[in-house]
């Protein structure tokens, strides 16, 4: 499946180990808006998650931390019920502005996921696949 580039590079910050082209994709991202708290040693933000993988999230943020941040996060599954914790790295962000596609927010990359979250992470991400499916 094609990549498109989300945004122009002058409104988009990489780290500089972030994939490009046709690497850029490593896992299949589904589409999950839940609100999602980030919290890092000094800061807290709020923001909805627009998409998720076994890899990370991306969350929609008005004013985005910083590429390179640690963040803890908290969020939901299945829409309700247990908050899952993780750790994350902000890996990218993008910038609101002019003839933007897309909402502000962070492409967050998970770290130290315990293996038993991964495989649930793993098998709610297919079941959702399943679901979204088009003929």
């Amino acid at each position: 499946m094609p990549t498109r580039p989300l945004v122009s590079p002058e409104n988009r910050t990489l780290g500089d180990d972030e994939p490009t082209g046709s690497n850029r994709r490593a896992y299949t991202r589904i589409p999950y808006p839940v609100p999602v708290s980030l919290m890092s040693h000094n800061n807290l933000w709020a923001g909805v998650s627009n998409d998720i993988s076994e890899g990370g999230v991306f969350i929609v943020t008005r004013q985005p931390p910083d590429v390179g941040t640690m963040v803890e996060m908290d969020l939901t599954l299945d829409g309700g019920g247990e908050l899952i914790h993780l750790m994350g790295i902000v890996r990218w962000q993008r910038l609101a502005g002019p003839g933007i596609d897309g909402p502000a927010g962070v492409g967050i990359q998970f770290i130290d996921l315990p293996a038993p979250l991964l495989v649930r992470l793993q098998a709610f991400i297919k079941q959702r696949e399943t679901m979204l499916w088009e003929p």
